[in-house]
């Protein structure tokens, strides 16, 4: 049973302090241990009711199995401060506190005592530990405060709004004549009882005769004075009300509110407090983010001779943006980093609910324990909010409002893709608690920091939605990304990319989970995606999942399972080629042919046509130029006036690959203009960097090689400009090659290298084999060239490759220079060992200064 946060609790001559975690009698602390401090508390705050054993060891012991003789001994030891009938035992059951209780908060007891008088000065200690990582939103804040009269100040537990808040109350309160109070209602149960708590807090006495918020503002006075009210989520509207009656009824108080729900109230300021900085992934500045630099003090704090390597700074990194830059969630993390090190605290980030457990004492139960935080913040919400709450965690990265209504529903069993209309007040509700971020984007994109995500996975299971939501989840971003493919001619690929790519996370997510519950809905996924991995510079990845829907429907039909419908089975084929343009020829040719026969009853027109484009370059690539020739008939034959404007510029594309194909450069290039021409007109800026590709590959192929440099020049810079990162590595490289052909070798060199960089990154560092050999040759190493060349036409050999034409004048331009040079005999010797060399090997060698 999880314990309650209470105020103080008198009884006798003693008082029990949850919050400074103390005993005192006749006001003298009174040193009991922690786990007695823990027995007494949960027995005080059931005082009357008898306790299980069960529940006092869950309490004092906490995920830890021992011997019920551990608790006998702290209620002996209780006994004996507090004398043997305060304590009574139930025989075979458990324990009673029997003691009479005072008043059991801290306000009702300032309320008794008519003897208070008002204290000055302020309350909040005048020394704090250091505030990291927060200097800009002190200075934020403490200007708002001057500026307004109500600010409150937002975010999820453990974002540090306490902490900001008494540093905001330290620099202020000399502003104030009567200073700055901090009015602390984590403990309070009753919210009745508000006022009275204010009161205690500043030393007032209210007399009870009119009604309670009135009292505490004429007790207030028109002194100026800030009071920092701390922790009012589970107290919000009576703290609402509070603030709104000292707003209306003074004139000098100032008031700065902690909540995690705001408090709504005319005239509220809010500041959503933002995490902690994180470092980004590859940032080489990782000490200077605000969330690394608490992570090593509080590290520090417990460990001084803790220092970080450069391994250790990675790690801190990684932890840190785990962690969402969550100020607790690094102090905890932080503490089990002696015990554990940096990097098994990193590797066990995924059970951070279980190993973040290490709180400091002198802080608020919640704040002990990540998980606790969060089992605070869930309390805060009702039933419909709870389920909302759950199901969102199973989205991955941001989602927009669309998808949110979809999966948030109130009722789960849905897969039709309809919202439900009261899916939107829950979204407003769990981001007014703090429990869902926004997104400052246009849309607003929303998210769940990832211990919030990690906390919902044991929600579903509870409830037993897991596979549901994972199944809704997935239903939801299949039918958004089948849009983005009924977009593929009607907006130009930068506009639609952009407006997809936010959710490619989440596809990622569905993907994974349909690969082994579903892979009908997998091979739909895999095919809707395929196009934006492609263009956000993730192909690989797409085309593994390509294959793998592939080989799930090829085993489905060995099984006699024709569940996948032949549309959706010819349109992944036709992805699958695409993004495996760089394979062998003879890889691809099978698939598109397949995908053409399957479609050729189904009656989709516009998918046959795109299919059949495929079909063109992939034969006309495998030199069956008679097969390129007849699906570029039938695609001519199929396109219809009425399709948008650039449908047309797949057939213009196919027709050029097989004009380069058949050494027509000339007419090659007249069509790449012509492509050009429509692309530009369509504003489609993939389109126009593939087209100026292929006027910058033709005047290659022409030899015309000082042009070829400058349409490169124009692809590169285009392509850097615009974000376009899917052929970037291409453009580059043919940059280089132009380049180099020119025998401008110092200019080619920085582009041959970050071209190798790249297509390491890609996993083709051998298809600039021969950019490698020419550059040697440009530099008179001639058996390093030979070598290379060898190294080029063993690869070519093993993977069934071919050149493209440019490559191919290239690699003849290379092999008769070094014929020339060495003879054939040598080039054949000096071929043969570099036969032997690795890519990195041969490609270090030709780059090296």
């Amino acid at each position: 049973m999880e314990s309650t946060e209470w105020g103080a609790y008198r009884f006798a001559e003693f008082e029990l302090r949850p919050q400074e975690r103390v005993l005192t009698v006749r006001d003298a602390p009174t040193p009991i241990g922690s786990r007695a401090f823990d027995v007494l508390l949960t027995l005080v705050q059931h005082a009357g009711r008898v306790v299980s054993r069960n529940t006092l060891m869950d309490t004092a012991w906490p995920g830890l199995v021992v011997e019920e003789n551990n608790l006998s001994v702290q209620i002996s030891n209780l006994r004996g401060v507090l004398g043997h009938e305060a304590i009574t035992t139930i025989p075979g059951i458990g324990y009673r506190f029997s003691a009479a209780l005072a008043r059991g908060s801290p306000a009702a007891i300032a309320q008794a005592q008519p003897e208070a008088t008002p204290r000055r000065g302020g309350n909040i200690l005048p020394f704090q530990s250091e505030l990291i990582g927060r200097e800009a939103e002190l200075d934020e804040v403490v200007a708002l405060v001057g500026q307004h009269r109500l600010v409150t100040l937002s975010g999820p537990g453990g974002i540090g709004k306490t902490r900001l808040a008494q540093a905001v109350g330290r620099q202020l309160a000399d502003r104030f004549k009567a200073g700055a109070w901090v009015v602390e209602f984590a403990p309070l149960a009753d919210a009745s009882l508000l006022a009275a708590t204010v009161a205690r807090a500043l030393g007032l006495r209210l007399p009870g005769e009119r009604p309670v918020f009135e009292e505490l503002a004429d007790a207030l006075g028109e002194t100026p004075r800030l009071l920092v009210l701390d922790n009012c989520e589970h107290v919000i509207d009576e703290a609402g009300a509070l603030a709104a009656a000292l707003l209306e009824r003074t004139r000098g108080v100032r008031l700065l509110a902690t909540s995690q729900e705001l408090l709504k109230v005319r005239d509220e300021h809010v500041y959503r407090l933002p995490p902690l900085s994180v470092p980004p992934p590859d940032d080489p500045s990782v000490a200077g983010h605000g969330a690394v630099r608490l992570l090593v003090a509080r590290v520090e704090a417990r460990a001084p001779r803790f220092a970080l390597d450069e391994a250790g700074m990675q790690d801190a990194a990684e932890i840190c943006r785990r962690l969402d830059g969550l100020p607790l969630a690094i102090e905890l993390a932080a503490a089990r980093v002696p015990l554990l090190g940096l990097s098994t605290v990193r590797a066990r980030l995924d059970d951070r609910l279980q190993v973040l457990t290490d709180g400091a004492r002198s802080g608020l139960p919640r704040h002990r324990a990540l998980r606790a935080t969060l089992d605070w913040s869930l309390r805060l919400l009702n039933e419909a909010e709870r389920k909302a709450f759950a199901r969102a965690g199973v989205f991955a990265g941001t989602f927009g409002l669309e998808q949110a209504e979809r999966l948030l529903g109130a009722e789960p069993a849905g897969t039709d893709g309809h919202g439900d209309p009261w899916a939107i007040e829950h979204i407003g509700s769990l981001v007014d608690k703090s429990l869902i971020m926004v997104d400052s984007t246009d849309p607003p994109r929303y998210r769940l920091l990832e211990s919030a995500r990690l906390y919902t996975r044991a929600m579903r299971r509870a409830s037993g939605e897991t596979e549901l939501a994972q199944r809704r989840h997935a239903c939801v971003f299949r039918d958004l990304f089948r849009e983005s493919l009924a977009l593929e001619w009607d907006q130009p690929s930068q506009e639609r990319r952009r407006r997809f790519l936010p959710d490619l996370d989440n596809g990622r997510a569905a993907l994974d989970w349909a690969a082994d519950a579903d892979p009908v809905l997998h091979a739909d996924l895999a095919l809707s995606l395929a196009w934006l991995f492609g263009s956000s510079g993730h192909g690989t990845e797409g085309l593994r999942h390509c294959w793998r829907a592939l080989d799930q429907i090829a085993e489905m039909a060995r099984d006699g399972d024709s569940r996948v419908p032949p549309c959706i089975e010819a349109r992944l084929l036709v992805e699958t080629c695409r993004l495996n343009h760089g394979a062998p020829s003879e890889q691809n040719l099978p698939l598109s042919a397949r995908a053409v026969d399957l479609l050729r009853e189904q009656g989709d027109a516009a998918l046959l046509y795109t299919a059949l484009g495929r079909l063109a370059i992939d034969a006309t690539r495998c030199g069956d130029r008679a097969q390129g020739e007849l699906a570029i008939q039938q695609m001519a034959a199929l396109h219809a006036p009425s399709w948008p404007p650039m449908s047309r510029w797949e057939l213009l594309n196919a027709r050029d690959y097989l004009a380069n194909e058949l050494g027509l450069y000339a007419e090659g290039e007249n069509i790449a203009r012509e492509e050009l021409a429509l692309a530009r007109a369509q504003g489609d800026i993939a389109k126009i960097l593939f087209s100026l590709m292929a006027t910058e590959q033709c005047a290659a192929s022409l030899e015309r090689y000082e042009e070829a440099v400058e349409r490169g020049r124009e692809l590169v810079d285009l392509a850097e400009r615009e974000g376009e990162v899917e052929h970037t590595h291409v453009f580059v490289f043919n940059l280089a090659m132009a380049l180099a052909m020119c025998g401008r070798v110092e200019e080619a060199l920085p582009l041959a290298r970050r071209s190798a960089e790249l297509d390491r990154r890609h996993g083709s560092l051998w298809k600039g084999l021969d950019l490698m050999a020419l550059l040697a040759l440009r530099q008179q190493r001639v058996e390093l060239a030979a070598q290379i060349i060898g190294r080029s036409d063993a690869m070519m050999d093993s993977r069934q490759g071919q050149r493209e034409p440019v490559e191919s004048n290239v690699y003849r331009a290379v092999v008769a220079a070094l014929e020339q040079t060495m003879g054939t005999n040598a080039l054949a010797d000096w071929k043969a060992r570099g036969a032997t060399l690795s890519d990195d090997e041969a490609t270090a060698r030709a780059l090296a200064d």
